[in-house]
């Protein structure tokens, strides 16, 4: 609920994104325009800082200023993901390379709340219109820190925001890797919709008002991409027959056979992720670089330095 509720004070900047959803496709063309965006901020600032008992959000102001100057459609790409997992690294890489968002070696977290990066990217899609697309850094899930309301909370703010959601992980998609996603079967608990006309005949319909929450958030959910970071598996079936990365993930999404607690949970998540995200993709990636203390620096690399 306290993360529905500073999300409407965000809503209206970002109301040309929930029009548009300009990422539901991959535009079919891409048009360089950095002179209309030239003289915004080639760094990154926080949108949406966070109290230092992680109790209360708030809006920085010099964000939204920036966001109101922009006149095309807005859309915002949300990095999430477990901390410490490269998650501002690919941000960087999503900009050009340039070091934008706060990266560090050390195990402790380099961001904190959401962070956007002040200079967008103008964006041509196949039907002619141009969008800017906005990259929002969010604060990892599961460190030692924090707990997993507080997790939900940002996790929710950065789905709700954003017409693209990339869910960056290491390695390969098991059951441990489905066990980490539960913070999205918690997310309905914590957006609530107004009531508009209507509501109370569907509320009744539904038999339960949780339940067409999560029904009406489906709708509005952003494009899910799962990107799997150092990843070094073939992708091939259990014949040996190629695979593409989407299939992997959708094979990988069918629920599991077992009554136990663990089993039963793991395939709730799927659910959930499912109903809540019918556009949905995968990306593998390779490590950037074999060695390790390259790897550290990997954002000052020159990007001809890295593993294609």
């Amino acid at each position: 609920n306290y993360a529905a509720g500073k999300l409407c004070q965000t809503q209206s900047i970002f109301a040309a994104t929930h029009r548009t959803r300009c990422a539901r496709s991959l535009p079919r063309a891409i048009a360089a325009a950095a002179a209309m965006f030239e003289d915004f901020p080639d760094e990154a600032l926080p949108l949406i800082e966070v109290s230092d008992d992680r109790s209360g959000f708030a809006l920085n102001s010099e964000a939204v200023d920036l966001l109101k100057r922009i006149e095309c459609p807005i859309c915002p790409v949300s990095v999430v993901g477990l901390y410490r997992t490269g998650k501002s690294s690919l941000l960087n890489f999503l900009h050009g390379g340039r070091c934008g968002f706060r990266v560090g070696p050390s195990v402790s977290r380099c961001t904190r709340g959401v962070w956007i990066y002040g200079r967008p990217t103008a964006v041509t899609l196949g039907d002619g219109s141009t969008v800017a697309v906005v990259l929002l850094d969010t604060e990892g899930v599961g460190g030692l820190e924090a707990d997993s309301k507080y997790d939900t909370r940002i996790f929710a703010l950065a789905t709700l925001l954003s017409a693209g959601l990339v869910y960056n992980s290491l390695g390969s998609i098991d059951e441990h890797a489905i066990a980490q996603l539960s913070f999205v079967a918690q997310l309905s608990r914590h957006v609530r919709f107004a009531p508009s006309d209507g509501d109370d005949d569907a509320g009744e319909a539904a038999g339960d008002e949780a339940e067409e929450d999560a029904r009406r958030l489906g709708e509005v959910m952003p494009a899910f991409t799962w990107v799997l970071r150092d990843f070094a598996l073939e992708l091939v079936d259990e014949r040996g027959d190629a695979i593409t990365a989407d299939e992997y993930l959708e094979r990988s999404l069918r629920p599991q056979r077992g009554y136990e607690a663990a089993v039963l949970e793991r395939n709730r998540v799927r659910h959930v992720l499912g109903a809540f995200f019918p556009r949905r993709k995968c990306r593998t990636l390779v490590r950037p670089v074999h060695d390790e203390d390259a790897l550290q620096r990997a954002d000052l690399l020159k990007m001809d330095d890295l593993r294609p």
